[in-house]
């Protein structure tokens, strides 16, 4: 999932940003390492990270290091280059970062995850990157069930990684999260409010309830299209697109929690 950084909030996604210690929970060198291994075949370091300076692991650490403390610079860079273009042209210069979970301390030490994260593992710290080869890919399980929590007002991108066997990739889905009428972020036709299947909008935590066996809910439901049927557009109506990672038919909701980083 990706969040939409404007002049309006990038300090607080900066704020937000994945470093080397993240609320005193240090990353270790084998999740560095595992990051250098995703990061490198990204388009924009395929070149730079292939080179025969990183064949040591602290070279890679030291190229990963490099990546995290650079981010809030590149950001800066890119939101101004965004704001300077006349308004018919933002759209082709929009900059995200990325959804990151650290592993919860159930499951370890509070480590990026940059793989896969199952609907049964326990939500931890909630970051940004700025590249989403690093972002935490979310799994439904069995069921279907998929949720997010601690999402701030704003607006969003949601991209789907990985398809069914048969399926098609479905296409990115921007949409905005808002906490009510005096929310800055309101709506458009870009980015317009998601509903759940009767139409109703569906907001943040104020407004978003339910339980996963409760189908009448405030849930969006995913569907996937099978290859050769009609293909799945960027639109949100009332069959919504909703997943980093597809089941034939999904259920999801957001729940904001809070603007800040989880503890």
């Amino acid at each position: 999932m990706g969040r939409l950084v404007t002049p309006q909030n990038i300090e607080n996604v900066i704020s937000q940003l994945l470093s080397e210690d993240n609320n005193g929970n240090p990353i270790k060198d084998t999740s560095y390492l595992e990051m250098f291994e995703h990061l490198k075949d990204s388009p924009e370091y395929v070149d730079e990270f292939s080179k025969s300076d990183y064949t040591t692991d602290a070279a890679k650490i030291a190229a990963i290091k490099e990546y995290l403390d650079g981010q809030a610079a590149d950001l800066r860079k890119r939101v101004a280059e965004y704001a300077a273009q006349p308004d018919s042209e933002k759209s082709k210069y929009e900059v995200y970062v990325w959804f990151i979970h650290l592993d919860n301390a159930a499951h370890g030490a509070k480590q990026p995850i940059v793989t896969d994260m199952t609907s049964s593992m326990e939500m931890g710290d909630i970051y940004w990157v700025t590249n989403n080869a690093l972002a935490t890919t979310h799994k439904s399980g069995r069921d279907g069930y998929l949720q997010y929590c601690g999402v701030a007002d704003g607006r969003y991108l949601f991209r789907e990684s990985i398809a069914p066997d048969g399926y098609k990739q479905m296409a990115d889905v921007k949409f905005t999260l808002s906490s009510g009428p005096d929310s800055v972020y309101q709506p458009t036709a870009e980015f317009p409010d998601l509903k759940d299947a009767k139409g109703v909008s569906l907001g943040t935590d104020s407004q978003i309830t339910g339980l996963v066996e409760n189908l009448d809910g405030h849930y969006v439901h995913i569907k996937n299209y099978a290859k050769g049927m009609w293909p799945v557009s960027g639109g949100i109506g009332a069959l919504v697109v909703f997943a980093l990672g597809g089941v034939l038919m999904t259920s999801a909701y957001v729940k904001r929690r809070f603007d800040r980083r989880n503890d």
